[in-house]
């Protein structure tokens, strides 16, 4: 795996650490082929390279799903970075290729302006559930320090009204 995210927090069994596992990879011969095609505007071959594209994503969606999803020392999940962002509006363009990859592999594929994105995401994501955990924590002392006020204002009597 090219790269690995660490995420926060514990996994339902215990582990300490759940990794989001992030796989580069560059079909460059089939997209080549692809873009060559196009540039002779030969619609047969366009299609059969964009084929062959399509069925190196999804072998290699495979090879990431077999090798680094594993649950629960990793997400459910892994990304495939796809480096060149041509490349990337290509395989989106595939109608169904990224159900399969999502639904089939568990494999999200990401561009360079997507996968900074998601990154960021992630990252206030966690950001806001820390904050939240941290406000949680405030409310539940702001409570116990007004029942121990009122415990021992009861105790002493009702304070003076002067």
């Amino acid at each position: 795996v090219e790269f690995a995210i660490r995420l926060p927090g514990k996994s339902d069994h215990g582990n300490d650490v759940v990794w989001l596992p992030i796989d580069a990879k560059c079909p460059q011969d089939p997209y080549q082929r692809l873009l060559m095609a196009q540039e002779a505007a030969n619609p047969e071959l366009v299609e059969l390279e964009s084929k062959q594209l399509e069925m190196m994503v999804k072998r290699e969606a495979k090879s990431i799903k077999e090798k680094y999803i594993e649950a629960p020392f990793t997400t459910d999940f892994a990304i495939m970075f796809i480096p060149i962002e041509g490349m990337y509006a290509e395989i989106l363009r595939r109608p169904g290729v990224m159900d399969t990859l999502q639904n089939e592999y568990k494999v999200l594929i990401a561009g360079p302006m997507t996968l900074s994105a998601l990154l960021n995401s992630l990252q206030m994501g966690f950001k806001t559930l820390k904050i939240q955990k941290s406000t949680s924590e405030v409310w539940k002392v702001l409570g116990e320090a007004k029942t121990e006020f009122l415990t021992t204002s009861a105790l002493k009597g009702a304070p003076d009204s002067r």
